[in-house]
């Protein structure tokens, strides 16, 4: 028994060493779900955070059949603005890290879609510091 436990141990170890840095990069991360966020119209969500932080941000939504369009304001500045065609004849749900690089964000983000459409499929976001 104490063998197979050795051996144990020994994997257990080796296998922590084997992961990198990326392994743990969602540890520290603050969740918010549509119904945090105040409504502003028909295709924009805003939320006006507690403290300030620095983070990427990764968004929770349905990708639906044509234009997908989004836009991100941090404070009142710009730092996402995407638009692509989604070509099936479906929706699709993604969580995706749409801001890598970290940014600082004091008080409010706002989160605009292209249509009605996207902004019923709007789950969320997550701030990954």
């Amino acid at each position: 028994m104490e063998t197979i436990t050795k051996v144990i141990d020994e994997q257990v170890q080796n296998e922590r060493k084997t992961y990198d840095v990326k392994t743990y990069q969602y540890d520290n991360s603050i969740c918010f779900s549509r119904a945090d966020f105040r409504r502003n119209g028909l295709k924009k969500f805003e939320i006006t955070l507690k403290e300030p932080v620095t983070a990427g941000i990764g968004i929770d939504r349905s990708y639906m059949p044509g234009e997908n369009g989004i836009i991100i304001y941090v404070d009142g500045n710009l730092v996402y603005d995407e638009s692509f065609e989604w070509n099936y004849g479906f929706g699709q749900e993604h969580v995706d890290k749409v801001v890598e690089e970290p940014v600082y964000i004091e008080k409010k983000i706002v989160v605009e879609f292209s249509s009605i459409e996207l902004a019923k499929y709007f789950n969320g976001i997550m701030l990954n510091y």
